[in-house]
C-alpha cells in the first residue's frame, strides 16, 4: 500500500476534473472529454495504489489508459451504468490523442452529452474517494 502515491493520483484527478469543467464551459468538448477520462483514470489509479500491494515492477501493468482494465485491476464492484461510462470515455479518449479520427468520433458530441459524462464521472470519483476514506 502506498498512501503517498494514492494522494498524488487523487490530486491529479481533481486537477483534471477542474480543467475539464473549464473546457466544458467554453464548449471545448474534445479537451473536456480528454480531461474527464483522465480524472477517472487517475482516481482509479489512486485506489489501485492505495489498496493493492504494488512495487515498481508490478506498477508497470497499471500504466494503461483503458478505464475498464483499470477498474478490473482495482477489483471494484461497479454497476452497469459505470461500465457504460468507462466504455464511452474509452471510445472518445483515443481520438483525442490521434487526430485523424476526431471528426468521426466527435460528430455526435454535444455539451449536454459531455456534461453527462462529467456528472457521472464526478459520482464515480466521489465514490472512490469515499472507499479510500473508509
Amino acid at each position: 500500500m502506498n498512501e503517498k502515491t494514492a494522494k498524488k493520483w487523487l490530486a491529479l484527478s481533481d486537477r483534471d476534473f477542474v480543467d475539464g469543467t473549464i473546457l466544458l464551459k467554453e464548449d471545448r468538448l474534445i479537451g473536456a472529454t480528454f480531461h474527464c477520462h483522465q480524472a477517472v483514470e487517475k482516481a482509479l489509479k489512486a485506489y489501485i495504489f492505495s489498496v493493492l500491494d504494488t512495487t515498481p515492477e508490478r506498477d508497470k501493468k497499471y500504466k494503461v489508459h483503458d478505464l475498464e482494465r483499470l477498474a478490473k485491476f482495482a477489483g471494484l464492484d461497479f454497476n452497469e451504468n459505470t461500465w457504460a461510462l468507462f466504455d464511452d470515455l474509452n471510445f472518445h479518449y483515443a481520438p483525442t490523442r490521434y487526430e485523424d479520427e476526431l471528426d468521426d468520433i466527435f460528430s455526435d458530441m454535444t455539451s449536454e452529452k459531455c456534461g453527462l459524462f462529467f456528472s457521472r464521472a464526478e459520482e464515480i470519483i466521489l465514490w472512490i474517494k469515499n472507499k479510500l476514506s473508509q
